[in-house]
């Protein structure tokens, strides 16, 4: 009977012993799985957020593009210089638009395809003279 309550006495005296390395590893995993869930939310919300930006931004080129090529072919926007060029960058804009990967925005071809559009963007500016960028610094990514 001694055995058995002293035995009881020492468990009782190494949990008490060991109770701060018990509550701190609690801790810590706690506070390891809460920043981890605190990190997914804050990356969701920047993903939403420049997603979008991406999709107003896109969205206003090829808005645009389409409508441009809607007033040359109707003759309601009359070109001086460069008409075929002109058409050109518009038809590149419109058919580079409707075949954008819509699934493959986490690779790096995105970035490119970006990079490339707004470059064409700004070469349709240009041929039109007219400041064409969009005003979406909110939305920018």
């Amino acid at each position: 009977m001694t055995q058995d309550s002293e035995k009881d006495f020492n468990e009782i005296c190494d949990e008490i012993l060991l109770a701060e390395e018990r509550f701190r590893d609690e801790g810590f995993s706690q506070g390891r799985e809460d920043g981890e869930l605190n990190g997914y939310l804050r990356g969701f919300a920047s993903g939403v957020k420049q997603a979008t930006g991406a999709g107003l931004e896109l969205g206003y080129y090829y808005g645009f593009s389409l409508n441009c090529r809607s007033r040359i072919n109707s003759g309601e926007l009359k070109l001086a210089q460069h008409h075929d060029r002109t058409v050109a960058v518009v038809d590149w804009l419109i058919d580079k638009m409707e075949a954008f990967d819509r699934k493959a925005l986490h690779e790096d071809c995105f970035m490119e395809n970006v990079t490339k559009i707004r470059a064409k963007f700004r070469q349709l500016s240009s041929l039109l003279r007219i400041d064409l960028q969009p005003q979406m610094s909110q939305y920018s990514f």
